[in-house]
């Protein structure tokens, strides 16, 4: 697990500033939608106050031979042809994530990139990429998350901390068909830790938002006192269904999930989170 501090700076101390994680983007599989996340990417870069956060499973990543076995997954012709490797879907995905890699607050590994990618190479193929056109430089450096990790957001105005938010971001591995059990596993995992006021989750490629309120005792004024805590699912890129494509999702049918993300808004002056997707 990993703990990462972040500060956030503000012009005005009452200005609102986003988060827009973004994760499950399936590189290298026939369903991505490659024109969304694209356009999502360049969006997000010309946004002012807003942030990302990397989910993981940035790329497909099924090969024909993972962690010594077979992947029952693999068929060759469900992966992209000009995208097929590990190596080119890294690379496809790197070259997008230089655009808003300044904004982002750090990249969690997935379960697809675990199949064939040690941690070792995970951080500098997607958190310290080397510029194919310059080997000497990166193309951007952002900080690793591991597999789950508590950001501690630090927001100033004129150098001063006016508020402290704790996220708690993890990619995640629930398997079940309903968002209910989704929602269930991320609550379960939240309330392991005192003081989380986002909870964010990956895999599940369903995107909802919901909010919880924290009740606690203040021993100093003998009072109770509440605290309101947002759980999110971050949503994908990758289509459930895509015509022509017999997807290995196909092979255990789900419900299927739109294209896109959820946003999370902080207001430090008031103290505010609030979410949508």
């Amino acid at each position: 697990m990993e703990f990462i501090t972040e500060y956030i700076d503000l012009e005005k101390k009452d200005d609102d500033f986003s988060v827009r994680p973004i994760g499950d983007i399936h590189v290298g599989n026939q369903g991505f939608n490659k024109q969304k996340f694209e356009r999502d990417i360049m969006k997000l870069a010309k946004l002012v106050n807003f942030y990302t956060i990397g989910m993981g499973d940035y790329i497909d990543n099924v090969m024909a031979w993972a962690q010594g076995g077979v992947d029952k997954r693999w068929n060759p012709e469900t992966v992209e042809r000009d995208r097929m490797t590990t190596d080119e879907q890294a690379e496809y995905f790197t070259s997008w994530w230089k655009h808003v890699a300044d904004k982002c607050w750090g990249m969690l590994s997935g379960n697809h990139e675990w199949k064939t990618i040690s941690q070792q190479r995970f951080i500098k193929e997607f958190c310290h990429p080397i510029d194919p056109n310059d080997p000497t430089r990166t193309l951007y450096q952002n900080r690793y998350l591991g597999r789950m990790c508590i950001i501690l957001l630090k927001v100033r105005y004129k150098k001063k901390i006016i508020k402290e938010f704790q996220i708690l971001a993890l990619h995640g591995g629930y398997a079940g068909m309903r968002q209910g059990g989704v929602i269930n596993r991320l609550e379960d995992i939240a309330s392991s830790f005192e003081l989380i006021d986002l909870g964010l989750m990956g895999h599940s490629h369903t995107t909802w938002t919901t909010t919880l309120n924290v009740m606690s005792y203040n021993k100093y004024h003998n009072t109770l006192q509440d605290r309101k805590m947002i759980l999110g699912s971050t949503g994908t890129y990758l289509n459930t269904y895509t015509k022509g494509v017999d997807s290995y999702i196909e092979s255990s049918p789900r419900r299927a999930t739109r294209i896109g993300n959820i946003t999370v808004t902080f207001n430090a002056y008031n103290g505010d989170i609030f979410a949508h997707d």
